[in-house]
Protein backbone atom coordinates (compact mmCIF):
# COMPACT_ATOMS: atom_id res chain seq x y z
CA UNK A 1 0.00 0.00 0.00
CA UNK A 2 1.14 3.46 -1.04
CA UNK A 3 2.76 5.04 2.14
CA UNK A 4 0.03 8.21 0.99
CA UNK A 5 -2.34 5.70 2.17
CA UNK A 6 -1.00 5.24 6.11
CA UNK A 7 -0.89 8.17 8.63
CA UNK A 8 2.59 9.42 8.91
CA UNK A 9 2.79 9.34 12.68
CA UNK A 10 1.56 6.08 13.56
CA UNK A 11 1.88 4.34 9.82
CA UNK A 12 -1.60 2.66 10.58
CA UNK A 13 -3.92 2.37 7.50
CA UNK A 14 -7.66 2.28 6.79
CA UNK A 15 -9.60 0.16 7.91
CA UNK A 16 -7.82 0.47 11.32
CA UNK A 17 -8.06 4.11 10.91
CA UNK A 18 -10.05 7.00 9.65
CA UNK A 19 -8.30 9.58 8.40
CA UNK A 20 -9.46 13.15 9.40
CA UNK A 21 -8.40 16.86 8.52
CA UNK A 22 -5.81 18.56 10.70
CA UNK A 23 -5.26 21.92 10.78
CA UNK A 24 -1.92 23.32 9.71
CA UNK A 25 -1.56 25.98 12.23
CA UNK A 26 -4.50 25.52 14.80
CA UNK A 27 -7.91 27.52 13.70
CA UNK A 28 -8.30 28.67 17.51
CA UNK A 29 -5.43 31.23 15.99
CA UNK A 30 -8.52 32.62 13.81
CA UNK A 31 -9.80 34.65 17.04
CA UNK A 32 -6.26 36.09 18.04
CA UNK A 33 -6.01 38.54 14.80
CA UNK A 34 -8.13 40.58 13.19
CA UNK A 35 -10.44 39.16 9.96
CA UNK A 36 -7.88 39.14 6.81
CA UNK A 37 -8.69 38.42 3.64
CA UNK A 38 -9.15 34.85 3.25
CA UNK A 39 -7.04 34.12 -0.26
CA UNK A 40 -4.11 32.71 0.60
CA UNK A 41 -1.50 32.39 -2.73
CA UNK A 42 0.58 29.31 -3.05
CA UNK A 43 3.47 28.83 -4.84
CA UNK A 44 5.63 25.65 -5.40
CA UNK A 45 9.31 25.57 -7.48
CA UNK A 46 11.35 22.55 -7.69
CA UNK A 47 14.94 22.55 -9.07
CA UNK A 48 14.46 19.09 -11.67
CA UNK A 49 17.03 17.04 -12.09
CA UNK A 50 17.97 18.22 -15.55
CA UNK A 51 18.38 21.65 -13.95
CA UNK A 52 15.34 23.05 -14.86
CA UNK A 53 12.60 24.91 -12.53
CA UNK A 54 9.49 23.62 -12.36
CA UNK A 55 6.75 26.07 -11.09
CA UNK A 56 2.99 25.51 -9.61
CA UNK A 57 1.00 28.33 -8.36
CA UNK A 58 -2.12 27.78 -7.09
CA UNK A 59 -4.85 30.26 -5.26
CA UNK A 60 -6.33 29.12 -2.38
CA UNK A 61 -9.29 30.56 -0.67
CA UNK A 62 -8.21 29.96 2.35
CA UNK A 63 -7.25 32.19 5.28
CA UNK A 64 -3.79 31.20 7.12
CA UNK A 65 -5.55 29.23 10.10
CA UNK A 66 -8.11 27.94 8.00
CA UNK A 67 -5.38 25.24 6.08
CA UNK A 68 -5.64 21.73 6.16
CA UNK A 69 -4.24 18.43 5.27
CA UNK A 70 -6.48 15.14 5.21
CA UNK A 71 -3.92 12.85 5.72
CA UNK A 72 -3.77 12.28 9.35
CA UNK A 73 -5.50 9.57 11.14
CA UNK A 74 -8.78 10.66 13.70
CA UNK A 75 -6.59 9.16 16.21
CA UNK A 76 -3.55 10.81 15.95
CA UNK A 77 -4.99 14.19 15.55
CA UNK A 78 -7.23 14.08 18.40
CA UNK A 79 -5.43 12.54 20.95
CA UNK A 80 -0.94 13.64 21.44
CA UNK A 81 -1.79 16.36 18.70
CA UNK A 82 -4.10 18.24 20.36
CA UNK A 83 -2.56 17.22 23.48
CA UNK A 84 0.58 19.31 22.46
CA UNK A 85 -1.33 22.46 20.97
CA UNK A 86 -2.90 22.65 24.43
CA UNK A 87 0.33 22.11 26.61
CA UNK A 88 2.06 25.17 24.31
CA UNK A 89 -1.27 27.25 24.02
CA UNK A 90 -0.14 30.00 26.78
CA UNK A 91 3.72 30.07 26.19
CA UNK A 92 3.05 30.43 22.64
CA UNK A 93 0.39 32.89 22.42
CA UNK A 94 2.74 34.76 25.06
CA UNK A 95 5.30 35.36 22.32
CA UNK A 96 2.94 35.64 19.25
CA UNK A 97 1.55 38.75 21.30
CA UNK A 98 5.58 39.97 21.83
CA UNK A 99 4.79 39.42 25.80
CA UNK A 100 7.59 37.61 26.24
CA UNK A 101 11.09 38.19 24.51
CA UNK A 102 11.85 34.55 24.37
CA UNK A 103 10.39 31.04 25.59
CA UNK A 104 11.34 29.90 29.11
CA UNK A 105 13.68 27.17 29.72
CA UNK A 106 10.87 25.07 31.11
CA UNK A 107 8.40 25.57 27.99
CA UNK A 108 11.55 24.80 24.98
CA UNK A 109 10.47 21.42 24.71
CA UNK A 110 7.06 21.44 24.29
CA UNK A 111 7.01 24.27 21.97
CA UNK A 112 10.45 22.82 19.77
CA UNK A 113 7.65 19.72 19.71
CA UNK A 114 5.15 21.70 18.20
CA UNK A 115 7.09 23.67 16.06
CA UNK A 116 8.68 20.62 14.17
CA UNK A 117 5.02 18.80 14.60
CA UNK A 118 3.82 21.91 12.83
CA UNK A 119 7.00 21.63 10.18
CA UNK A 120 6.05 17.82 9.72
CA UNK A 121 2.54 18.52 8.84
CA UNK A 122 2.71 21.70 6.02
CA UNK A 123 5.35 18.94 4.90
CA UNK A 124 2.17 17.06 3.83
CA UNK A 125 0.63 19.36 1.18
CA UNK A 126 4.23 19.24 -0.85
CA UNK A 127 3.87 15.47 -1.55
CA UNK A 128 5.66 15.39 -4.72
CA UNK A 129 8.58 12.83 -5.05
CA UNK A 130 11.00 15.60 -3.97
CA UNK A 131 13.54 15.52 -0.47
CA UNK A 132 12.02 17.01 2.22
CA UNK A 133 10.90 16.13 6.06
CA UNK A 134 11.88 12.89 6.56
CA UNK A 135 9.55 9.98 6.74
CA UNK A 136 11.12 8.77 9.58
CA UNK A 137 10.70 11.91 11.19
CA UNK A 138 6.75 11.25 11.61
CA UNK A 139 6.55 8.29 13.54
CA UNK A 140 9.68 9.23 15.87
CA UNK A 141 8.04 12.99 16.91
CA UNK A 142 5.11 10.59 17.93
CA UNK A 143 6.92 8.00 20.01
CA UNK A 144 9.72 9.96 21.43
CA UNK A 145 7.82 12.78 22.95
CA UNK A 146 10.55 15.30 21.38
CA UNK A 147 12.08 16.35 17.56
CA UNK A 148 13.78 13.86 16.24
CA UNK A 149 17.84 13.09 16.27
CA UNK A 150 19.45 15.78 14.12
CA UNK A 151 16.77 18.76 13.95
CA UNK A 152 17.38 21.81 15.47
CA UNK A 153 14.52 24.65 16.09
CA UNK A 154 15.39 28.20 16.81
CA UNK A 155 13.22 31.16 17.83
CA UNK A 156 13.27 34.64 17.01
CA UNK A 157 11.19 37.84 16.83
CA UNK A 158 9.03 39.92 14.31
CA UNK A 159 9.20 43.62 14.47
CA UNK A 160 6.63 44.30 11.86
CA UNK A 161 2.91 43.29 11.62
CA UNK A 162 2.12 40.08 9.37
CA UNK A 163 -0.38 37.36 10.49
CA UNK A 164 1.50 34.55 8.97
CA UNK A 165 4.55 33.64 7.20
CA UNK A 166 5.81 29.86 6.37
CA UNK A 167 8.30 28.57 3.75
CA UNK A 168 9.11 25.25 2.98
CA UNK A 169 12.78 24.49 1.24
CA UNK A 170 14.14 21.47 0.97
CA UNK A 171 16.95 19.49 -0.98
CA UNK A 172 19.79 16.52 -1.16
CA UNK A 173 22.87 17.81 0.39
CA UNK A 174 25.44 15.14 -0.73
CA UNK A 175 25.02 12.06 -2.71
CA UNK A 176 23.28 9.62 -0.61
CA UNK A 177 19.64 9.16 -0.93
CA UNK A 178 18.88 9.84 2.86
CA UNK A 179 21.00 12.70 2.35
CA UNK A 180 18.16 15.43 1.95
CA UNK A 181 17.61 18.21 4.64
CA UNK A 182 14.91 20.89 5.11
CA UNK A 183 14.73 24.25 6.51
CA UNK A 184 10.71 25.28 7.28
CA UNK A 185 10.04 28.56 8.68
CA UNK A 186 6.99 30.21 10.68
CA UNK A 187 5.70 32.95 11.79
CA UNK A 188 2.68 34.05 13.78
CA UNK A 189 2.84 37.97 14.79
CA UNK A 190 5.29 38.76 16.55
CA UNK A 191 7.02 34.99 16.58
CA UNK A 192 9.34 33.20 14.27
CA UNK A 193 10.42 29.73 14.18
CA UNK A 194 13.21 28.19 12.15
CA UNK A 195 13.38 24.11 11.83
CA UNK A 196 15.81 22.53 10.82
CA UNK A 197 16.77 18.74 9.93
CA UNK A 198 17.59 15.81 8.41
CA UNK A 199 18.08 11.99 8.93
CA UNK A 200 21.76 11.89 7.28
CA UNK A 201 24.56 12.87 9.56
CA UNK A 202 26.93 13.52 6.67
CA UNK A 203 24.09 15.88 5.03
CA UNK A 204 23.88 17.73 8.79
CA UNK A 205 27.92 17.48 9.21
CA UNK A 206 28.05 19.61 5.66
CA UNK A 207 26.14 22.20 7.43
CA UNK A 208 27.34 22.60 10.98
CA UNK A 209 28.13 26.40 9.75
CA UNK A 210 24.49 27.29 9.26
CA UNK A 211 23.61 25.57 12.55
CA UNK A 212 26.66 28.02 13.98
CA UNK A 213 25.26 30.58 12.64
CA UNK A 214 21.66 30.52 13.40
CA UNK A 215 23.03 30.03 16.79
CA UNK A 216 24.49 33.51 16.96
CA UNK A 217 21.67 35.33 16.79
CA UNK A 218 18.40 33.26 17.61
CA UNK A 219 17.41 31.22 20.26
CA UNK A 220 18.21 27.44 20.38
CA UNK A 221 15.15 26.16 21.28
CA UNK A 222 16.93 22.43 20.00
CA UNK A 223 18.29 20.74 21.77
CA UNK A 224 18.04 22.51 24.42
CA UNK A 225 21.21 24.86 25.57
CA UNK A 226 20.78 27.66 28.03
CA UNK A 227 22.81 29.81 26.22
CA UNK A 228 21.99 33.79 24.95
CA UNK A 229 22.87 34.09 21.37
CA UNK A 230 25.20 36.82 20.77
CA UNK A 231 22.83 39.39 18.97
CA UNK A 232 19.48 38.87 18.97
CA UNK A 233 17.35 38.45 15.77
CA UNK A 234 14.54 40.85 14.80
CA UNK A 235 13.35 40.45 11.60
CA UNK A 236 11.98 43.69 10.67
CA UNK A 237 10.52 43.71 6.99
CA UNK A 238 9.54 41.29 4.45
CA UNK A 239 13.05 41.14 2.64
CA UNK A 240 14.60 40.24 6.19
CA UNK A 241 12.18 37.81 6.64
CA UNK A 242 12.84 36.01 3.09
CA UNK A 243 16.54 36.28 3.99
CA UNK A 244 16.50 34.19 7.28
CA UNK A 245 13.41 31.98 6.02
CA UNK A 246 16.45 30.47 3.56
CA UNK A 247 20.05 29.27 4.29
CA UNK A 248 22.77 31.85 5.19
CA UNK A 249 25.55 30.89 3.44
CA UNK A 250 25.21 31.53 -0.60
CA UNK A 251 26.55 28.30 -1.89
CA UNK A 252 24.33 26.06 -0.06
CA UNK A 253 21.36 28.19 -1.51
CA UNK A 254 22.33 26.62 -4.96
CA UNK A 255 21.80 23.61 -3.50
CA UNK A 256 18.26 23.57 -2.30
CA UNK A 257 15.51 23.51 -3.83
CA UNK A 258 13.62 26.68 -4.35
CA UNK A 259 10.76 25.84 -2.31
CA UNK A 260 8.43 28.51 -1.07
Amino acid sequence: MSTKNKCPFCLKSPPEITFSKEHILRDKLNKTFPPIKKEIIWTNKALQKDGNISEQTKTIPQGPFDRTVNSVCKTCNESWMEQLENEVEDELLSLIHGQIAKPTLEAQRGLARWATKTAAVYSLIHRDGQPGFPSSHFSTLKETNEPPNLTYVWYGECGYTHNTFMRYRRSFVGPAQDSSVYLTTIGIGQAVFFIFGSESEVAMSMLEGEVALRDIFSHRVWPIEDIEPMERLVINNDLEMLHYSDLLFPDLQRQMMMQQ
